[in-house]
């Protein structure tokens, strides 16, 4: 957070979004899919999207986050929570499209 107040110094709007079930839209690597398999009375039931159990899935979960809004003047990512902050409302408008633009194409 520290790192949010830094860029939002001289900043007037500011603006949160809640990127609500996107923890379970990043797929698990195909070689750690065998790892998150449980066993069930109906079967074996193995895990193809991120869920919440796993020691790394925070940090792997940030990590995905900090990529997609890296580049993105007045953005910051905290978990599922985008911070959005910006000094005039034109400026807001371009950053609150730009970085919809850059969800919406990060492979998810």
């Amino acid at each position: 957070m520290q790192d949010f107040s830094v860029k939002a110094a001289d900043c007037v709007i500011f603006s949160k979004i809640d990127l609500r079930r996107w923890y379970h839209q990043v797929t698990v690597n195909t070689a750690d899919v065998p790892t998150t398999a449980i066993s069930t009375p109906f079967g074996m039931f193995k895990y193809l999207r991120m869920l919440f159990g796993p020691r790394n899935s925070g940090n792997t979960f940030q990590h995905h986050m900090d990529r997609v809004v890296s580049g993105l003047k007045g953005v910051f990512a905290y978990l599922d929570d985008v911070l959005v902050s910006s000094t005039s409302a034109a400026h807001y408008a371009a950053t609150c499209a730009s970085s919809s633009a850059a969800s919406g194409s990060m492979a998810l």
